[in-house]
C-alpha cells in the first residue's frame, strides 16, 4: 500500500500535464487552447459564421466580432446534420437556414483577419466536437 501511494502522485501529475489542451495550427491558422465554447451560429445558402457569446450578449454585436468556421474532418457535416434535425429542414439540396444556439469543443483563432466579403467576421473558430445545437427563436 505504501509503494502505491509513493507512485500515485507523480503518475497523476504526469497524466494531467499530458492531457492539458494546447495551442495548435490548423490549415495554417494559429488557434488557442481547446475549450467548451457557446454562442450563435448563423447559416444560409451563402454564409456560415459563429459568434462566441452567451445570453443577451448575443444580440447586436458588430459583424467584425463574428468568426468564420473551420472544422476537423467530418465535424462540419455533423453540424449540418444536427442543424437540420433541430430545425426540421430535411431537404439535402438546400443548406440549413437560420440561427442556432450551439455549444462545442473547439478553439478560437489567435489572430484577426481582414473580412473577405461583406458580413464576414474578422475571427476564426475551429470546431473539434459538437455538443449541442438548438434552433434559435428569432
Amino acid at each position: 500500500m505504501t509503494c502505491l501511494r509513493a507512485f500515485a502522485g507523480p503518475i497523476l501529475a504526469l497524466t494531467l500535464v499530458a492531457a492539458a489542451p494546447v495551442a495548435t495550427t490548423f490549415n495554417g491558422i494559429p488557434f488557442g487552447k481547446s475549450e467548451v465554447i457557446s454562442g450563435v451560429w448563423f447559416t444560409n445558402f451563402e454564409n456560415s459564421r459563429f459568434l462566441k457569446c452567451s445570453g443577451s450578449d448575443c444580440d447586436n454585436l458588430p459583424l467584425s466580432e463574428w468568426a468564420a468556421i473551420q472544422c476537423l474532418p467530418g465535424i462540419c457535416a455533423d453540424l449540418d446534420v444536427k442543424a437540420r434535425a433541430a430545425s426540421h429542414q430535411w431537404n439535402l439540396n438546400e443548406a440549413p437556414d437560420g440561427g442556432f444556439n450551439v455549444r462545442f469543443v473547439g478553439r478560437m483563432g489567435l489572430q484577426t483577419y481582414p473580412s473577405r466579403y461583406i458580413g464576414d467576421g474578422q475571427h476564426r473558430v475551429l470546431i473539434e466536437r459538437i455538443l449541442e445545437v438548438k434552433k434559435r427563436a428569432d
